[in-house]
């Protein structure tokens, strides 16, 4: 025969269970040391997350820079033999023009040192380019470009047609008596930016106007 004693305890149990539910500590109340291990590993996978977003953002900030390769390893030759091969290479192909580059690497105490020179070649490449030379019109200057080959040679009439937008010109030369009346005329603004505006900095102001169409055609 069963005992009262029996359901007594368990219905006791049940009932404080009911009663007083087993207390949890709350998270925030706990030290970080205490925490389920789970718990702590996900917390250590979302810093590095988080890490590796603001190490990404930082990297997008830093500028970019390009490698650059030291041309005394690569294979060099002559000017003579490298046309040479270059001829040889389009043997039975369309002939491709070839872009010739002079890289120079210059130290000087001053940042972004800029080159502002002509180098005239022994044997003068003929480009086809149109001079204008703005000079006072009859003058010696202007006869000296005309026999030199400049394309247009003048000074109001020169104005007028940069001002009315007509700039039929590649290079531009300026004697050094127009150079006063150039400013007045404020061509600046339209040469400038195409890069025609003459500058003694550049050489483009010059006294000697024949040999200066001469050196760039």
């Amino acid at each position: 025969m069963v005992t009262t004693h029996k359901y007594i305890t368990s219905f006791a149990r049940s009932t404080l269970s009911s009663i007083f539910p087993p207390a949890r500590p709350n998270s925030s109340s706990v030290l970080p040391f205490l925490y389920p291990v789970q718990q702590q590993t996900r917390d250590l996978r979302t810093g590095a997350k988080t890490k590796a977003k603001d190490a990404a953002a930082k990297a997008k900030k830093k500028r970019r820079t390009f490698r650059q390769y030291d041309m005394k390893d690569a294979l060099q030759f002559s000017l003579c033999d490298a046309m040479r091969y270059i001829r040889a290479f389009e043997a039975g192909r369309q002939a491709a023009s070839v872009k010739y580059e002079v890289h120079l690497k210059l130290r000087t105490k001053k940042d972004g040192p800029v080159i502002r020179n002509q180098l005239n070649l022994p044997h003068a490449v003929h480009t086809g380019v149109r001079v204008c030379v703005i000079a006072p019109p009859g003058s010696r200057a202007a006869k000296e470009a005309k026999a030199a080959g400049a394309d247009i040679v003048g000074e109001e009439d020169v104005f007028e047609q940069v001002k009315a937008g007509n700039i039929e010109f590649e290079a531009c030369i300026c004697h050094s008596s127009s150079l006063q009346n150039l400013n007045k005329a404020g061509l600046g603004r339209v040469l400038g930016p195409k890069g025609l505006m003459p500058s003694a900095k550049l050489g483009t102001v010059v006294d000697n106007v024949g040999q200066a169409v001469r050196n760039m055609r």
